[in-house]
């Protein structure tokens, strides 16, 4: 879990001192052939590179009978068929496997593909280079609309609603030593695909190995181009048994490899690369408790099985409609439940949200996660809108113009300093010319252009979700008041499955409960040990005239005001905190003076609506009832968002009591938790951007597939990190 600072204890690895990752640098042979200058290679055979993706990977890794046989199992245990691979580059060997899995006839409910790359091409020579193989162009075409050619992290792809692409950018051994200590999922087929072992050792020695063997399973396959006696001495004493093959073309051999469980002793399992200890997986018999997520899609186990959901999702905000859609696309069934008459009320209603990434210091967990949530959303915002073919899109690229004013005056940034972390595409240094010139109107300062971000209109992101996914049940004015596990199983004490009753006596069953009711959560589990903070926001609404209409993008100063929409602009928004002020609903005057009075001040020249001094007389009313215009918002009290599991407290404290005499105690993998109930709450401010990548990583939590974040990342917003905190602290 994580300590007080965020950093979470036992990292092995150096933090990365940026968040840019250099793009290949190629040339181009006169065969049309990539070439890497930075390994003095090419980047596939010219020998047939499809027919020896093929041959080498898909075929080597029985990829297609290996599919059918989940296919035909009795159990139908596989849900979802991971694959992963060493070097993407050109990502050939992705859409192959695409195109195979489109074709099969009988194969799992998912297919989840993950590719680890140091140096990604740009989007310009993935164009070219996948100009190559016409036969693929369907397939290429999907993969350049989403395609990121920039900044580390992981950028999760969706192609279809059963097939996920994680793309991996950076060093390969760190991303997945990284993976490995945040979930127990594991990988099906290997696709060892890097530069030669003589030119990239790094991607071939024992560390890489060890850290495959961590993420395989008895049986996991491994294939390889590459049969260099470094190479296979390394698989073997990570515990892969390896053989040759007949190689492909000119290759006299291949290498074809398969895991086989190794002894508690074995090398692959031992020293630094052994995973801590946990006693999740020692509370089978405590009620409600288990080491497991649930459900699996397809399995027979499932709510729907029985008459009742797959998942209940309480609050249908941001977080509540986002969560939904990651698991309706994963094939389950979900009640989607709100107190309020429509989706998106409350924090989540104001009619328009500005997205862009929260900016930091250095590339700490909390960057790293922030900015892959941003870049989680833009994908997940422009996906939704192009597989509605809505006439009205929700999400509007704009771009945001964030002055040096509105930043954390505790810290400052330079342009040095943000020049160095975060790549140019993300966001770049702009004076107040410059700024000016981009806003389309003049404004008092310089600050930072955000070219990718720009605002949300929620309701129709709403409207177009729900027509969209078809597996989500939207239920609204049913206020659930309680929750409870039933039926619980009487060898391992787990539930079978979650019961939510409403005030009109009504209830609902499944198999698991996610609750998105943000500050609300303490009335159905006040004994999950959270901390939050909550805050009252009020927006004000002017019409847009000939001036202000003239606005490009979003402009954020002390306040932010938003491009014209429906023939008013928005401007955001006032931040109150006292009881008295969270105690109302209702609109306040100052509060609007204030917005005016802030939005004002960001531009040289006053506004048409605020000239003649009356500023509270330039505010409209929300143009329809749906529209809120005041909310309150929370956030975990160490402003991030609260996702994960919700942990067994009791079960908790006594696991982590060793950090009571020693705060620096290594904590477990994971800690007990509350079987079939988990969190996604607390985004505060930043829900347009953080909302999408939380619910992916809880549906990947629920459904057993690769998580989108690291493991620091994951302890970062775990909802377990406020126990941990007070056992430090030893008020628990």
């Amino acid at each position: 879990m994580a300590s007080d600072s965020n950093t979470p204890t036992g990292e092995t690895s150096k933090q990365a001192a940026t968040l840019i990752v250099a793009n290949a640098q190629l040339s181009w042979l006169d065969t049309g052939l990539p070439y890497s200058l930075d390994f003095d290679d090419t980047y596939h055979s010219s020998e047939g590179a499809q027919a020896e993706s093929r041959y080498l990977f898909l075929d080597g890794n029985r990829i297609t009978q290996r599919w059918h046989e989940a296919y035909e199992s009795a159990k139908r245990v596989v849900d979802c068929f991971t694959v992963a691979e060493l070097g993407f580059g050109c990502g050939l060997n992705f859409l192959e496997t695409l195109q195979r899995w489109t074709q099969a006839q009988s194969k799992p409910h998912r297919l989840h593909y993950v590719a680890f790359e140091k140096h990604p091409l740009t989007h310009a020579d993935l164009t070219r280079a996948l100009e190559q193989w016409p036969d693929l162009a369907a397939y290429s075409a999907q993969l350049l609309r989403q395609y990121p050619e920039h900044s580390a992290g992981c950028h999760r792809l969706y192609f279809g609603n059963d097939v996920t692409l994680d793309l991996h950018y950076g060093d390969a051994l760190q991303r997945i030593s990284a993976m490995s200590r945040s979930q127990e999922t594991t990988i099906d087929a290997w696709y060892l695909d890097g530069f030669s072992p003589a030119l990239n050792p790094s991607l071939w020695d024992l560390e890489i190995a060890r850290a495959m063997a961590l993420h395989s399973k008895e049986g996991t396959t491994a294939t390889s181009y590459s049969v260099a006696g470094s190479a296979r001495r390394a698989l073997i004493e990570a515990g892969f048994s390896v053989t040759k093959r007949a190689g492909f073309g000119k290759k006299r051999h291949s290498l074809s490899a398969v895991f086989e469980k190794p002894a508690s002793n074995s090398p692959a399992l031992s020293g630094a690369n052994a995973p801590v200890p946990s006693r999740a997986n020692d509370v089978e018999n405590r009620p409600n408790l288990s080491a497991t997520a649930q459900p699996k899609n397809g399995t027979s186990q499932t709510g729907a099985a029985r008459g009742g959901y797959d998942v209940l999702v309480i609050g249908a905000g941001l977080a509540g409609c986002s969560t939904a859609v990651a698991l309706g696309r994963r094939g389950l069934t979900v009640k989607l439940i709100d107190s309020a008459p429509q989706p998106m009320s409350g924090a989540s209603g104001i009619p328009q949200l500005a997205l862009r990434p929260r900016l930091f210091r250095s590339a700490e967990s909390g960057a790293s996660f922030f900015l892959n949530a941003y870049s989680t959303a833009r994908r997940f915002y422009a996906h939704l809108d192009a597989l509605g073919q809505a006439a009205i899109t929700a999400w509007h690229p704009s771009g945001v113009v964030q002055l040096s004013g509105a930043l954390n005056k505790k810290q400052s940034f330079t342009p040095e300093l943000v020049s160095a972390l975060y790549d140019p595409r993300i966001v770049r240094p702009v004076n107040a010319d410059a700024a000016s010139a981009l806003a389309g109107l003049e404004v008092t300062e310089g600050g930072w252009y955000f070219e990718g971000a720009g605002w949300l209109d929620p309701h129709t992101l709403a409207q177009n979700l729900l027509a969209f996914e078809k597996r989500i049940v939207p239920q609204f004015d049913s206020e659930i008041i309680s929750i409870s596990a039933e039926a619980a199983d009487a060898a391992t004490g787990k539930p079978r499955h979650w019961i939510a009753t409403d005030a009109r006596g009504n209830r609902y069953q499944a198999a698991t409960v996610v609750l998105c009711n943000s500050h609300a959560i303490d009335s159905l589990a006040p004994d999950l040990g959270l901390r939050l903070n909550t805050a009252r926001g009020q927006a004000s609404l002017i019409k847009a005239e000939t001036d202000s209409a003239a606005l490009r993008c979003v402009v954020s100063g002390e306040r932010s005001l938003f491009p014209a929409h429906n023939g008013t602009q928005l401007i955001a928004a006032s931040y109150r905190t006292g009881s008295e002020s969270l105690a109302t609903r209702e609109r306040i005057a100052l509060d609007d003076d204030q917005n005016l009075a802030g939005i004002a001040a960001v531009f040289t020249k006053p506004l048409s609506r605020m000239q003649d001094g009356a500023a509270a007389a330039a505010v409209t009313q929300a143009p329809n009832e749906e529209q809120s215009l005041v909310a309150m918002r929370s956030a975990g009290e160490d402003f991030l968002p609260v996702v994960g599991r919700a942990p067994a407290v009791e079960a908790v404290v006594a696991d982590l009591a060793a950090l009571r005499r020693n705060a620096k105690a290594e904590i477990p993998t994971e800690t007990a938790y509350q079987e079939g109930l988990f969190v996604n709450i607390g985004h505060g401010s930043n829900g347009v951007a953080t909302c999408p990548l939380s619910a992916e990583y809880l549906a990947s939590l629920i459904c057993r597939e690769p998580l989108p974040l690291d493991a620091a990342e994951a302890e970062l917003i775990s909802p377990a990190r406020f126990i941990v905190r007070d056992i430090k602290k030893q008020t628990r």
